[in-house]
């Protein structure tokens, strides 16, 4: 909900840049056509509603993301460094192994989990902000169902006067209600001059569908209720609406029903509401200034037309597109990859963790001759890999970049790469690389620019998955947060730093990755085993049921238990009782002279019922001590073992 929160927040903010437009066009075009001041509060609409814009170079919005979602997590990479990432991992209790009920293979349940160490203290405030605005739209619908329930009871005993036409004796206010079948509703009372006017106005909103459109306007009120100008905005829109049928109906009856459509308005005026989605009410909304607009009514001229559209449509490009992205347009394609595959190459000889190289760059400038090139650019290299069923940044780097190239048969040959200096000398060593028109961004690169590179990235992660066969979201790993660290489950930091002197191929806290080896992909967990209080690390063939390696270390020495051999036995259920089953280890087991072994309720995951008279694989940190009374140490896991023969 943070997320969605987030993004609605922007959403709002930028829609607030063509709300105030819009507002002053309304201002400055006050004898305009209210019909087109309508439409231009329809493009406010689309920029709240569509999560998505075109881009354009005359686009007037400052930033389509002033509150961006990486706020509440731990900040990127800091430019400038190549620093291997891994805060990721997942949340098990115990080691996820379980049972695939349809085909019987031992599956694996991973278990997604966010990592607080890791979360920026804003998170609480986004947390409970967004909490807020979710209680804030529950009231705004209770609000709403409320009202209109009140206005169907009022008009529950009307009668027919004539077509879609009612008269009621609860009313004070002719008004419209509903949506599929909008009905017109009067009071009995009205005076049969103004019945003319009120009819011809009602009619006016039905065909340009405002019983529609006031809804759908308070819907959109209803997202964005904490947004002082859409309230502004709703109020104004009502008001042009109703603007907008009045001078439609004197265009259609004439300029000399001026007057008694006037005395219409004063004679039907309803009390000052509050905001509402429903009723379309005839005379509730601005009387006074709605009176004052149809006495002084001329039809429009040709050039004020013309204006607005001109106006409307400048708004509209300036206000609903979005900022142009970074491009790299200024230098050709031959050139632009050439960039790429030398950041490729220049990364490729380093060990980053992961398995999929990706490379973004955004070319500020370039200084070309007849067998030269100079590139001034960002650059970014990005290596994702697998982590938690995420595919994630593992590993990278965003800095600036001087390219510089020999130009040899029409083709470009690197001759080297220069890199701004790190720490306290990297300003003065962008100043010394870039002309000074690019120094400002390669210091402090724009919104757009980091947009674009993260965006080339994720493009070729992508390409990547739909390239192997895979399907998994590609993100960010300060968006995931996948790992748990250890203390959290009270092991102390000196026991964690001994397990990391072991110098297993494990991450040292609660996470899993996978890593590709001499092309067979194996899964690493770091599991935590609640039961015994140690840490278990396994290797796995991805998709089978292979384990390659299984290796249990104290939580409270930090020292290796058991490693593979011993860490499980392959049985048969012989028989089922309420609080575990009986396992008889199969003739090949080591364990088979100790007799049958009791496994209890609490260390498996599913139900005793589900494995009566199956082969089973029993996981375990430690030796059974025999016999079926013995005591059973620190089972932790049982699950069906299809490939398993008596």
């Amino acid at each position: 909900m943070d997320a969605m929160f987030l993004k609605l927040l922007n959403m709002s903010i930028t829609a607030s840049w063509l709300a105030l437009a819009v507002i002053t066009l309304r201002f400055l075009l006050k004898k305009a056509p209210k019909s087109l001041t309508v439409l231009m509060w329809v493009l406010v609409a689309v920029r709240l509603v569509c999560p998505f814009s075109f881009e354009s170079v005359l686009s007037l919005i400052p930033n389509t993301e002033p509150v961006p979602p990486s706020i509440v997590y731990t900040d990127e990479v800091t430019p400038g460094t190549a620093e291997i990432l891994s805060h990721v991992g997942n949340n098990p209790v115990d080691y996820p192994l379980g049972i695939d009920r349809q085909s019987g293979s031992l599956i694996i349940n991973e278990i997604t989990a966010s990592d607080g160490d890791a979360v920026n203290p804003l998170l609480l405030i986004t947390t409970v902000a967004s909490i807020v605005w979710a209680v804030g739209v529950v009231a705004m619908l209770l609000y709403t169902l409320v009202s209109f329930l009140r206005v169907r009871k009022s008009v529950s005993e009307a009668a027919h006067y004539k077509d879609n036409i009612y008269l009621c004796d609860s009313i004070t206010t002719p008004f419209i209600l509903g949506l599929l079948r909008p009905k017109i509703y009067l009071p009995s009372d009205i005076n049969e001059q103004d019945v003319k006017y009120v009819i011809a106005h009602e009619n006016a909103h039905l065909r340009r569908l405002d019983h529609v459109w006031k809804p759908f306007g308070f819907a959109i009120l209803t997202v964005y209720w904490f947004n002082p100008l859409m309230w502004l905005s709703y109020v104004l829109f009502c008001r042009d609406i109703e603007l907008a049928c009045d001078e439609r109906v004197i265009k259609n009856l004439g300029a000399d029903t001026k007057k008694p459509y006037s005395n219409a308005l004063i004679n039907c005026s309803a009390p000052k509401r509050t905001v509402a989605a429903c009723p379309l009410a005839f005379g509730e909304t601005g009387v006074k200034t709605r009176i004052k607009s149809v006495l002084h009514y001329k039809k429009p001229t040709v050039w004020m037309i013309a204006v607005c559209l001109i106006l409307g449509i400048a708004v509209a490009v300036c206000f609903l597109t979005n900022p142009k992205t970074a491009l790299n347009s200024n230098v050709s394609p031959e050139l632009d990859a050439a960039v790429s595959e030398a950041i490729l190459n220049e990364n490729a000889s380093k060990l980053w963790s992961g398995e999929c190289p990706t490379e973004g760059h955004v070319i500020l400038g370039a200084d070309e001759t007849d067998t030269k090139a100079v590139v001034y650019a960002i650059e970014e290299f990005n290596s994702f890999g697998f982590y938690s069923g995420y595919f994630v940044d593992v590993g990278g780097h965003r800095v600036p970049a001087v390219f510089r190239f020999n130009k040899a048969d029409g083709k470009y040959v690197l001759d080297r790469i220069d890199y701004a200096e790190d720490g306290s000398e990297n300003a003065s060593s962008i100043k010394k690389l870039f002309p000074k028109e690019y120094q400002k961004r390669a210091l402090s690169p724009e919104v757009s620019d980091n947009e674009s590179l993260w965006n080339q990235c994720v493009g070729q992660a992508e390409k990547y998955l739909k390239k192997i066969g895979r399907q998994a979201e590609v993100k960010n790993y300060s968006e995931v947060l996948l790992s748990e660290p250890l203390s959290k489950f009270g092991i102390s930091d000196e026991v964690v730093n001994k397990m990391v002197e072991l110098g297993l191929p494990y991450n040292s806290d609660v996470s899993s990755f996978e890593s590709i080896e001499n092309g067979i992909r194996y899964v690493y967990r770091t599991s935590y085993l609640s039961h015994s209080g140690n840490v278990l690390y396994t290797k796995e063939q991805y998709g089978t049921n292979t384990l390659v390696e299984a290796i249990t270390v104290s939580g409270k020495t930090g020292e290796i238990l058991s490693r593979f051999a011993g860490c499980f036995l392959d049985a048969q259920v012989v028989s089922v009782k309420s609080d575990g089953i009986l396992v008889e280890p199969l003739e090949h087991s080591v364990e088979k002279e100790h007799g049958n072994i009791f496994v209890s309720t609490a260390a498996i995951k599913e139900t005793p019922d589900l494995y009566k008279g199956l082969y089973v694989r029993v996981l375990y940190d430690g030796m059974f001590s025999g016999g079926v009374n013995a005591e059973i140490r620190n089972v932790y896991s049982i699950c069906l073992y299809a490939d398993i023969k008596p």
